[in-house]
């Protein structure tokens, strides 16, 4: 075999050198490789694929530096000549020579386990990405799964049942405020004459009720009885009209606080729970985040900065085996395109960039995209009562002015709708995490 000879000139034409080598193939000047070398070698390779990186790379530079020298031997070679003494070694040598195809042999075998090893620590850094990639998901599942929506959902849609009734409570109040039942009665008996008692009543005549008969006084106890009865029946009807009316306000006023307050306590327990579960689906995100990418303000390395680190150092070892490879595939297949070969085994940036996009392992959290919707409208329980919370919960009504009895106050205007004064969430609200209770506990009434 022509390269065996070739490489037998090259191996051992230093062979009575007095330099001493390391145990390490390309340690040796003129690619100088003792029997004691070739042995050793077969006994560390394996221990050094699981060393790490840096014993990795410390090997292949090993390698690469050896099989570099035997291809810049092969290059600056008369290939006549070295074909000629090497025939001459040949017959004198072969022990030797099956000595240097032993220790290719050991490369070759020591970069095919590498792409082994190298996989096998590819695919347990894709599985620590993918666990960093499905952060969302598991803070999805423990903070806010089907079940925790359901029961928010369930709770809304008791809370806009609340509303809906009192909103339509305030309306209808306000037509009850609207009837000027008591301004009727009111200026009736203060200003019209038919509401003034009549003068034998104011004279007496009725107190004669138990006068004999035949009397006087019975006589004028009777003839007061009608213009009494035309007098006190109007203004008996407008005032029980106006009795019946306060009545009416007051029964659908208590109507309405009490449905206010309902939809209130309601909406500040949806608020409130739904506040709880977005802060612990954030907290649980971010916790995420940080565990796989780090954190600059605790000065915290990620777990996906390790495995940038990781893929890139198998990317670049996987590099160089395949270059080492590719160059010893052609020197033990010597043809007459055998430069040309060596040449295209180092090659450029282009050569190996398909194979080096394969070790490529893309590390994130997606933070952003990741909100549930229950929780991008920014909840909170302080927002209950303020101003812009007013707005949209209570677009028809008025604040009900301070110091007024009741919710028909109108102060001689024209009444309005007016809700009484907003509860916000208080500390103490009372929760029930029980997601079937919730669910059971707030079914739409029908």
């Amino acid at each position: 075999m022509r390269f065996t000879a070739f490489v037998v000139v090259m191996f051992f034409s230093e062979v009575h050198s007095q330099q001493q080598c390391s145990d390490s193939l390309g340690t040796c000047s003129g690619s100088r490789a003792s029997l004691m070398q070739v042995k050793s070698l077969s006994q560390k390779l394996q221990a050094s694929s699981v060393q790490g990186t840096s014993n990795r790379a410390q090997t292949l530079a090993g390698f690469q530096k050896y099989t570099q020298e035997l291809v810049d031997k092969y290059m600056a070679a008369d290939p006549d000549a070295v074909e000629g003494s090497a025939v001459d070694r040949h017959s004198s040598d072969s022990s030797q020579s099956e000595e240097v195809m032993q220790a290719i042999g050991i490369i070759k075998e020591y970069l095919e386990q590498l792409y082994t090893d190298l996989l096998v620590y590819h695919n347990q850094d894709k599985e620590a990405a993918q666990y960093c990639a499905a952060v969302p998901d598991r803070c999805d599942e423990a903070h806010f799964n089907s079940s925790v929506v359901k029961a928010i959902e369930t709770i809304e849609t008791h809370v806009n049942q609340k509303k809906s009734l009192h909103a339509t409570c305030r309306v209808e109040l306000a037509g009850v405020c609207a009837q000027p039942a008591c301004p009727e009665y009111h200026q009736y008996r203060k200003t019209d004459g038919d509401a003034l008692l009549p003068l034998c009543a104011k004279s007496g005549d009725l107190a004669h009720q138990a006068a004999f008969l035949g009397t006087n006084e019975l006589h004028h106890f009777e003839s007061c009885l009608q213009p009494t009865k035309q007098w006190l029946d109007p203004l008996y009807h407008k005032y029980t009209n106006c009795r019946d009316h306060a009545e009416n306000e007051e029964t659908a006023s208590g109507t309405c606080s009490t449905q206010q307050g309902e939809f209130e306590a309601a909406n500040c327990h949806m608020t409130t729970w739904t506040e709880i579960h977005c802060a612990n689906h954030a907290n649980c995100l971010e916790h995420g985040k940080t565990q796989c990418e780090g954190s600059l303000s605790l000065g915290e390395s990620g777990d996906c900065i390790q495995i940038e680190q990781n893929w890139k150092a198998r990317q670049a070892d996987n590099e160089t085996a395949m270059r080492i490879l590719c160059l010893l595939n052609v020197l033990t297949n010597i043809d007459d395109n055998a430069a040309a070969a060596l040449q295209a085994c180092h090659g450029d940036n282009s050569t190996y960039a398909e194979e080096n996009k394969f070790w490529v392992v893309p590390c994130a959290v997606t933070v952003s995209a990741s909100t549930p919707e229950k929780c991008q409208a920014g909840v909170k329980t302080t927002d209950q009562c303020n101003d812009l919370w007013l707005i949209q919960n209570y677009p028809d009504l008025a604040s009900r002015p301070a110091g007024s009895d009741n919710d028909c106050y109108n102060a001689g205007k024209e009444p309005g709708m007016y809700f009484g004064t907003c509860e916000g969430c208080g500390s103490n609200v009372q929760l029930d995490f029980n997601h079937e209770h919730v669910v059971n506990e707030y079914q739409p009434q029908l």
